[in-house]
């Protein structure tokens, strides 16, 4: 009874203030640029779409599409009769063949409402690719949108980061670990080396100004392994030499020089994304880092029930308007 109370009285705070200020939405007010590619691997293009709102603030928030390492499962826009493409909004979830209450937590309505242009980040998928190169994928998205800002209509300083899971650890280890240069992965070394031959986009610092997380992993991925050993065979793209594991663990990479970071994640959730949530932000906190968590009682991975469904839509909405909020005081003030 406690824990339904405090989540009733989390949720509403939260929705009383994401209510101020905010216009209709109208789905129509949205342009959408879809495939927009930002580099290849093996031939093959890696793309994002672009979703720019009509009462555009400047400011972008940049979503890595990661869910368990596997990319692109979701979609909001859809190409219509006329050729037109069209951003999909809350109410047309069930066209994304994804259970309704998941996307209450990831749908970009709220954030395109608020004027924020959002980019829908495709990496190299699992099976297929593994960690190091979807970090690289992802590093490079980065910096050519970054790049390329004047075109997409906002400012490269006003950059955030947002992803869930696999893709909220993505997102930190991009928002700690800035890269600038053409890069190679080292897989015997486990090190980034730079490339004299670099593209001129990818001279851009991948740095941003701020991050917003959902239930992220990755804290120490070598230890990871040897705790969680079942988890990580459910994970093919983990399946990498301990010595590419250490490079892409975020402790290797906190420290004062950090974005700002939110961590949303349910009491429930697994050890193995609660134990890492923890120490992330510890060591955010140590460094003075101004990280700040928001635990929803009651709720597992992907703000679940207890029997393991989506039961109750209150948590992912909360959750996005908290992150919503958390967007406006990071990107939108001097």
């Amino acid at each position: 009874m406690m824990r339904t109370r405090c989540l009733a009285l989390l949720i509403l705070s939260l929705l009383a203030v994401s209510a101020s200020g905010e216009s209709a939405f109208d789905a129509k007010d949205v342009k959408v640029r879809p495939d927009e590619v930002y580099g290849h691997r093996f031939g093959l293009a890696l793309t994002f779409d672009v979703y720019t709102p009509r009462n555009s603030n400047g400011a972008a928030v940049l979503f890595i599409n990661s869910g368990g390492y596997a990319s692109g499962l979701m979609r909001q826009c859809e190409k219509g009769q006329d050729s037109l493409w069209r951003f999909l909004p809350a109410d047309a979830v069930g066209k994304w063949d994804l259970p309704q209450l998941l996307m209450e937590q990831y749908s970009f309505q709220k954030l395109l409402a608020a004027g924020f242009t959002v980019f829908d980040i495709r990496h190299g998928s699992t099976p297929r690719f593994t960690i190091d190169e979807m970090f690289e994928d992802c590093s490079r998205a980065v910096r050519h949108i970054k790049f390329h800002a004047k075109e997409y209509g906002i400012d490269a300083g006003r950059v955030g980061l947002w992803g869930g899971s696999a893709g909220g650890h993505l997102a930190l280890l991009l928002g700690t670990h800035v890269v600038k240069g053409k890069t190679a992965y080292k897989d015997v070394t486990g090190a980034f080396e730079l490339n004299k031959l670099s593209e001129p986009e990818l001279e851009t610092s991948s740095s941003v100004r701020a991050v917003a997380v959902y239930y992220p992993a990755g804290y120490d991925l070598v230890s990871d392994r040897a705790a969680y050993p079942e988890v990580f065979k459910s994970l093919p793209a983990l399946n990498v030499p301990d010595a590419v594991l250490e490079e892409l663990s975020l402790k290797k990479y906190l420290g004062p020089a950090n974005p700002p970071v939110l961590i949303i994640y349910g009491d429930q959730d697994m050890p193995f994304i609660v134990g890492a949530i923890k120490n992330i932000a510890a060591g955010l906190k140590k460094n003075n880092v101004g990280a700040e968590t928001t635990v929803l009682p009651g709720v597992g991975h992907e703000f679940k029930g207890k029997d393991g469904s989506y039961e109750d839509a209150r948590p992912g909405q909360a959750a996005m308007d908290k992150l919503v909020e958390w967007f406006k005081t990071k990107l939108l003030n001097p």
